[in-house]
């Protein structure tokens, strides 16, 4: 179950690949709903809940609806156990833990395998295979209710990590939203470059500015519920600017000095690409 979604897709993909997983979808974005309709194993979409509950229904929403969705579809008994695809944690379970709602039922769960556009018609059959798959569960957790969230990532192809949510929060500001918040500061300086300067861009300005291609709003809701562990990281990341920005503004005469901040940053910048996996 998907409802208003910038993420359907990610939950219409077990379907799209696994034939003995029935999948209804609620969905009360119309654009999307429309999208829906060419995917196999997939119910039309529909803003009624299914006739009897789940196994397991998805949450697919921003960061901040997470909880009060989850209240909603807990009272309406819609499903045995849940969970969501959003991109923080920490502030989804404190809402809940603030709403009362139930948290045996709930085991916060983060896909690491989005992509920049959304919607129905970015799905992929192959989105999650090799891909992590975070869960978040709490002390609160039902054993069943965790055990059907990890059915499901495994049918998907993908790895499951457990994480509390701090700690993924922390994880994902290092290897997802700070590097996307500088993407876009990189290809904003291209908003109003000059055509002829923009027709010499190549692989390596698009490879940068790729993920700079995702939706402000999704992405206000992301930094905004984990604003604390991203704002660290640019701090530390402008530190390093300034050292670097000083050093070039201010150059030897001599082109073979050392720009020894600047080589620093470079060779910092091999030793990181190089503890990426895989």
């Amino acid at each position: 179950v998907a409802t208003p979604s910038y993420l359907a897709e990610r939950a219409l993909e077990i379907a799209v690949k696994h034939d003995a997983v029935s999948v209804e979808v609620i969905e009360r974005d119309q654009m999307v709903e429309r999208g829906m309709g060419g995917l196999e194993a997939v119910s039309a979409g529909t803003d009624q809940p299914p006739t009897g509950p789940v196994d397991l229904a998805v949450i697919a929403v921003p960061p901040t609806a997470v909880a009060a969705v989850l209240a909603d579809l807990q009272g309406k008994q819609l499903a045995a156990a849940y969970t969501d695809l959003a991109s923080t944690k920490a502030h989804i379970h404190a809402e809940v833990a603030r709403l009362g709602t139930d948290p045996s039922s709930f085991v916060g769960g983060h896909p690491m395998a989005g992509r920049e556009r959304s919607g129905p018609g970015s799905a992929r059959g192959d989105l999650f295979e090799g891909r992590p798959w975070v869960l978040t569960p709490t002390a609160h957790t039902a054993p069943a209710a965790l055990a059907a969230v990890q059915s499901v990532v495994a049918l998907t192809g993908a790895t499951p990590y457990l994480m509390s949510p701090a700690e993924h929060d922390h994880a994902v500001a290092v290897v997802s939203h700070a590097p996307h918040l500088v993407a876009a500061l990189v290809a904003a300086r291209l908003a109003d470059a000059d055509p002829a300067v923009l027709a010499l861009a190549g692989p390596g300005v698009r490879d940068i500015t790729r993920v700079a291609a995702g939706d402000p709003a999704l992405w206000r809701e992301i930094l905004a519920t984990n604003s604390p562990a991203v704002a660290a990281i640019l701090a530390a990341l402008g530190a390093a600017l300034t050292a670097v920005s000083a050093e070039l503004a201010n150059p030897d005469p001599d082109p073979h000095a050392a720009l020894a901040a600047t080589v620093d940053a470079l060779a910092r910048g091999n030793r990181g690409v190089a503890r990426i996996p895989g």
